[in-house]
């Protein structure tokens, strides 16, 4: 379930270290949801993800695409600097 997996991500329990890329996500790229979808709340990315989808498959699709996006954007910008 997506509450699993973001209580796993959450607390770093997989079983591959996190690298510097995944933790610059995790403190900009699902920020950027509440940009998004323009919250002013406290609520965390996971619970603005999950509020905006249909069920918990949706949410995991959404976070591994917003994670996409982030990637590809991270390439966009360091292949302009190259």
């Amino acid at each position: 379930s997506f509450a699993s997996f973001d209580s796993c991500f959450k607390s770093g329990s997989f079983s591959i270290p996190l690298s510097n890329v995944y933790l610059v996500f995790l403190s900009r790229g699902l920020s950027n949801y509440q940009e998004r979808y323009q919250i002013t709340s406290s609520h965390g990315w996971d619970s603005i993800i999950l509020f905006f989808s249909a069920d918990e498959k949706d949410a995991l699709d959404k976070f591994f695409k917003l994670l996409e996006e982030f990637f590809n954007l991270d390439k966009i910008a360091e292949d302009k600097d190259n």
